[in-house]
């Protein structure tokens, strides 16, 4: 029979010898024994965690510590004490250790009796208390090259630091790259050649760890090391170990159509040309892909094979190929060297007559998640290459009819869109376009299988304490049993959520996605209700809830600064989550602080059906100020610039992901949104802040981050009209759409660069990934402003056009009118099938009418405009357009 590692007689040398891993501190706090507890180092306790370390085996091994007498103060003392422990030691804690200089052994020895080489490890008595560091991410950490992988580090600063609130900084170091298989050192230290994707995101001095796509190779295992350190003092440092594996994906073989109709007396093409290697970057993700295919029954001439018909990653079969009447079950295989392949089939029906030429492509994701939109776009083409999209009549049909209950697009077009609330998890469906010419008749169809996957299941969230103090209790919220019946899907990442449980459906973020199901937050006053969204590798998202209370705050004086201390501490330690759930907590305390102030429901999300909510921005347009009960702090123009400050360090190690983009918005709409008094360095330092937010979101927008970022400009529209009011310093300047935006201190040339991006970035941002044909996305602001964003295809533009924009309540901003001809497609230098998005703002009539300075330009701002082509290139604006009705 055959035998795994460790079983059998004699087979002890088919398992690796073990190795042993060390994470810990390397600097030892002078703290007295006295200090409260801290992660990892306890006053004069040390924690040193081998359980990284290479088992050799099936079984747990035995681990072996000592210290070296040369270097070490007080040896034999200690070693005494070291050789009481127990072989399955695998996290050695010392408290009370007399000395300065340490130098411990490690020996792994696996349960077959094979033992490591010894590792050293140096630690010596900083005279500056030693922050510790924490990964939110699981050692070994798995991942695919394709998606990269983002590490968030934070540092605690031991408690009986002099020095009160210091910076920490952080580096990242690539320590050994080995062959997953063999074992191989690939490269190793400083000067290891690990290529500039890896390089340079190691080389960023940031707590956030962000490996890009394909900086990481398939089939390699890479040791990573985080150091943290004092910022005045970098003696004063600590380190921790993460192993981070990239596994090889198989390669992606995209067909698009499944099933097809075709004439047998026309070429037949089948197009795999999309098809990538997902393990390599865009640029290289074709090169050594090979295409086979067979076919049954066997061609009009005999062959089974299609080799003889392949053409790098296309299939052409000749005209009379295909026997009239019979229907042809194509395999086509997709390989490359050294990882798994990929083998789809694709069923013709051959025909005599002369039919157009049908195809069904969809977006080509390995997996699609039921939680987003189905997008699948048709093609037709006329027998013998003529014609256009305009020739024909397009109508779909789905295996599941009631699937297209909830289609996004109108009937007769090309394009189809389906919301996710028509998609269940773990169905199949097939999807046909019928593509009939208007000009002589002509029909045929194509089909497309859609699988869509399913999300984690099986498990349950907890929160420990349920009851506590908003502002100063932290609950310990936990996912736990979760799995996934694909191990393909593998890892899960997890994030938390809170919902008022009663008044409102608003879903707000409170930890961005991480490897660990974990998390200590900070809540607002009121009971809430706490989610887990647990999500598989492709998107996949499942949710459970928990209950938690959390009992108001007396905000006096002493409290206000033992927040903003906290605030400070959290932003310079890294600690995003708490930073971001802790401000927005504050923010809203402080709304409802002063005498006669609205509490203002100030995190804003998702609601169910897709439906959204939009709450007037009283004190944020009519330039008014709550009056400050005796003691009680607002937000003045001081604090509000200190707390957007503290946000933008705080952004520069959050998680470039959904949920912590969500967080990020949230935490800054809640403090734009309280109507206290600003200054133009608030004002700027916020539009940076917006602008880094939607840049950061733009790759996965969500409902509720676009929520937050459209309320966050909302608020900035707000604080700019309050600065620029008839009256204030900044009063006297004119509206100027073209100036150069660089300075800070101006609040006219703030408020420029925020229309310019108001236009430009953020109506692009919240509509999303729409195709031509969808229906347009509308986002309304009440007070302020209303976006409008259409995509249209070339064929569109010669047919002309009339887009309004309205408000939620069905009043009328403003239309823009399209001239119907050719000439403005032409103009543009636009395809009949290329795509283009016209970008439409309307502000509110009494909104600007507020701002002295832009009284007379009133008139022209009603209704903005910029047409912008696919990759987001301004094209026109409205004058260029040739249209009507559009200032």
């Amino acid at each position: 029979g055959v035998h795994g590692c460790g079983v059998g007689e004699g087979l002890a040398d088919l398992c690796p010898a073990p190795a042993a891993l060390v994470s810990g501190p390397t600097q030892l706090s002078s703290c007295g024994a006295g200090a409260a507890s801290v992660a990892g180092l306890s006053g004069e306790e040390l924690v040193l965690d081998a359980s990284a370390s290479s088992r050799g085996g099936v079984r747990a091994p035995s681990y072996a510590w000592r210290v070296d007498p040369t270097t070490t103060d007080f040896a034999a003392t200690l070693n005494a004490r070291l050789a009481q422990l127990p072989g399955n030691t695998s996290t050695l804690r010392l408290a009370d250790l007399e000395g300065t200089t340490f130098t411990f052994l490690l020996q792994v020895t696996s349960f077959l009796g094979r033992a490591s080489p010894v590792e050293r490890w140096h630690v010596t008595r900083a005279p500056t208390p030693a922050p510790v560091v924490t990964l939110t991410a699981p050692s070994p950490l798995v991942v695919a090259p394709s998606e990269g992988a983002f590490i968030s580090a934070s540092a605690t600063i031991a408690p009986c630091y002099a020095g009160g609130v210091e910076a920490v900084t952080f580096a990242w170091a690539l320590v050994e790259a080995r062959d997953t298989a063999s074992g191989a050192v690939l490269a190793s230290g400083a000067d290891a050649d690990m290529g500039p994707a890896l390089a340079g995101a190691l080389a960023a001095a940031s707590a956030s760890l962000v490996i890009g796509p394909f900086a990481l190779e398939g089939g390699v295992t890479y040791d990573l090391r985080c150091s943290a350190a004092m910022a005045d003092d970098p003696s004063a440092a600590s380190e921790t170990m993460l192993t981070v594996r990239a596994v090889a994906q198989p390669v992606f073989l995209a067909l698009g159509s499944t099933r097809r109709e075709a004439s047998s007396a026309q070429a037949l093409v089948i197009d795999a040309s999309a098809s990538f290697d997902p393990n390599a970057p865009a640029a290289s993700a074709r090169a050594g892909l090979a295409l086979a295919a067979t076919v049954a029954p066997a061609l009009a001439g005999g062959a089974a094979s299609l080799a003889a018909f392949v053409d790098g990653l296309v299939i052409i079969l000749p005209a009379g190929a295909l026997a009239a009447g019979t229907t042809y079950v194509i395999e086509v295989t997709l390989s490359k060297a050294g990882l798994a392949s990929a083998t789809e089939t694709v069923t013709v029906a051959a025909v005599e007559a002369a039919v157009p030429e049908v195809t069904v492509t969809t977006d080509f994701v390995v997996k699609r998640s039921p939680d987003r939109n189905l997008r699948l776009v048709g093609a037709a083409r006329a027998a013998g290459g003529g014609g256009g999209a305009r020739d024909f009549a397009y109508a779909w049909t789905s295996s599941d009819p009631g699937v297209l209950d909830h289609r996004l697009t109108p009937e007769g077009r090309r394009v189809l869109v389906v919301a996710p609330s028509g998609l269940a998890a773990g169905a199949e469906y097939v999807f046909t376009l019928r593509a009939e010419s208007t000009v002589d008749g002509a029909a045929a169809s194509a089909s497309v299988r859609v699988v869509m996957n399913r999300p984690p299941f099986g498990g349950r969230v907890t929160v420990d304490p349920e009851e506590g103090q908003a502002l100063s209790q932290l609950f310990a919220v936990a996912a736990s049993g979760w799995t996934d019946d694909d191990q393909d899907d593998l890892p899960l990442t997890y994030a938390f959520a809170r919902a008022r449980q009663t008044g409102t459906s608003t879903v707000t973020a409170l930890t961005a996605d991480a490897s660990l199901g974990q998390a200590d937050v900070y809540l607002p006053e009121g009971a809430w209700a706490i989610f887990a969204e647990v999500a598989d590798a492709y998107g996949a998202t499942a949710r459970a809830s928990a209950q938690a209370l959390a009992t108001p705050a007396e905000l006096d004086a002493a409290r206000d600064a033992g927040v903003r201390e906290e605030l400070s501490r959290l932003a310079f330690e890294a600690k995003t989550n708490q930073f971001f759930q802790l401000q927005g907590g504050y923010a809203a305390a402080l709304a409802g602080a002063g005498a006669g102030a609205r509490r203002l429901q100030l995190l804003a999300g998702a609601e169910p059906g897709g439906g959204r909510r939009r709450r007037a921005q009283e004190e944020a347009a009519n330039g008014t100020n709550a009056t400050a009960e005796a003691g009680v702090p607002t937000l003045d123009a001081l604090r509000k610039t200190t707390m957007l400050a503290l946000l933008q360090q705080a952004q520069v190690n959050n998680a470039p992901s959904r949920s912590g983009t969500e967080l990020e918005a949230t935490a800054l709409a809640a403090l734009l949104a309280e109507a206290g008094d600003v200054e133009a360095e608030a004002q700027w330092r916020a539009l940076e802040a917006l602008e880094e937010t939607v840049r950061r979101a733009a790759e996965e927008p969500s409902p509720a981050a676009v929520d937050a970022a459209l309320e966050g400009a909302a608020a900035l529209y707000g604080v700019s009209a309050r600065l620029l009011a008839p009256g204030t310093a900044h009063a006297a300047a004119a509206y100027d759409a073209r100036a150069q935006l660089e300075d800070r201190s101006s609040a006219k040339a703030t408020l420029d660069r925020l229309l310019r991006f108001t236009l430009r970035g953020l109506v692009a941002f919240a509509a999303g990934d729409r195709l031509p044909g969808e229906a347009a996305a509308t986002f309304d602001l009440e007070g302020a402003f209303t976006l409008r964003l259409e995509r249209l295809e070339g064929a569109d533009l010669a047919s002309g056009a009339t887009l309004a924009v309205t408000t939620s309540a069905g009043a009328h901003l403003g239309s823009l009118a399209l001239p119907a001809d050719d000439g403005l497609r032409s103009a543009l230098g636009l395809g009949e099938e290329d795509a283009m998005s016209l970008h439409l703002v309307a502000f509110g009539a009494d909104y600007f009418s507020r701002l002295d300075p832009l009284a007379g330009a009133s008139a022209a701002l009603p209704l903005a405009v910029l047409a912008a082509d696919e990759a987001g290139a301004a094209l026109a604006d409205g004058a260029d357009l040739g249209a009507t009705g559009a200032s």
